[in-house]
């Protein structure tokens, strides 16, 4: 009995890593030649919040999502989208949260021109996964005379309204793209600071790199909806969390020991309708 005891951590160890699991499901829907690191500030709960959001460009298809998620895409296509032994799944994920810039992520990835002519919005609200598609619409700007040097670069202004709220944005020449973080693009220069009139949001560059890489896209099973529909039921699960839960819920496992949270006030990074 007492070597049995002994033994048991080692027999739940091994138990452990014979058993393996599919991490996720990938696939490649293009190429690109440049990372465009970003800061992301934003306000949506009342709370002042950052994380590092990541632009792949360079080739037919961009993609604008948090760092984790894009390492956590490169660790799939590592895998080869099989099955994989669960301790060094925890191994690797808890790597990822440990990578600077990771422990804050953002759930909504945009991939711009996927398909073609078309944008894709994948986003998470409590336990559901969303997918929405529109036409790739470039913003309508508006230009000034106004410069001013950001992070080495020479930038100019331009302004735009978008989604029910204003932007103030500077872009640089000196970067021949015309690229920016989540829709703020179409302008002759990369986006170096943008930033709505009331200071709920801003994107800042960070660094760029020049590196070739796969444009991944996370193969799961997904709710097709309107995107403003998937922002109201944000709003919803915001609201009321345990009666978004409840809602839900497989009637055969309903959720009702949720914990009380208080109601929280959702601002999203475009305006609920």
């Amino acid at each position: 009995m007492v070597l049995l005891l002994l033994l048991m951590p080692l027999l739940v160890a091994e138990g452990l890593a014979q058993k393996k699991m599919l991490y996720r499901r990938v696939e490649k829907i293009g190429e690109s030649s440049l990372l465009c690191y970003y800061n992301y500030f934003y306000n949506e709960l009342g709370i002042r919040e950052e994380a590092i959001m990541l632009l792949q460009t360079g080739g037919k298809v961009q993609k604008f999502c948090g760092l984790a998620h894009y390492y956590r895409d490169s660790l799939a296509l590592i895998f080869n989208n099989r099955p994989q032994d669960k301790l060094l799944l925890a191994k690797e994920s808890a790597r990822i949260l440990n990578i600077p810039g990771c422990r804050k992520d953002v759930q909504w990835v945009m991939y711009l021109n996927f398909p073609h002519g078309e944008r894709t919005i994948t986003d998470r609200v409590f336990t559901d996964s969303f997918l929405s598609k529109e036409k790739n619409i470039t913003p309508s700007w508006v230009y000034t005379d106004d410069t001013q040097t950001i992070r080495g670069y020479l930038c100019h202004k331009a302004t735009t309204t978008l989604y029910g709220r204003n932007w103030i944005v500077w872009f640089s020449p000196e970067i021949e793209r015309p690229d920016g973080p989540w829709l703020l693009r179409g302008l002759p220069g990369l986006v170096v600071l943008a930033e709505t009139d009331d200071g709920k949001f801003k994107f800042e560059l960070q660094k760029i790199v020049k590196k070739q890489t796969f444009v991944l896209f996370d193969k799961k099973e997904y709710f097709k909806a309107d995107r403003n529909k998937v922002l109201q039921n944000k709003r919803k699960y915001y609201e009321n969390k345990a009666r978004y839960a409840k809602a839900a819920s497989v009637d055969a496992h309903p959720i009702t020991d949720m914990p009380y949270t208080p109601s929280l006030s959702y601002h999203s990074l475009r305006k609920i309708k």
